[in-house]
């Protein structure tokens, strides 16, 4: 990278999940097919704890 504080894209924010994806396509490909799970009723409740309380330690967790 040229420039290290340069804007990194895509920047993608799952707001509900508490996860956020700077400057990676696998990042926010794994971010859509978690919202794919979680809408289709795959995901179960454990897991979504589980990723929001990871979340929390951090302010910008990377899927």
């Amino acid at each position: 990278m040229k420039n290290p504080s340069a804007f990194r894209w895509p920047l993608v924010v799952d707001w509900d999940a508490g996860t956020a994806a700077v400057g990676d396509v696998e990042g926010v490909s794994k971010m859509l097919e978690h919202m794919a799970q979680k809408r289709d009723g795959k995901v179960c409740e454990k897991e979504e704890l589980r990723r929001k309380d990871e979340a929390a330690k951090g302010w910008v967790s990377r899927s």
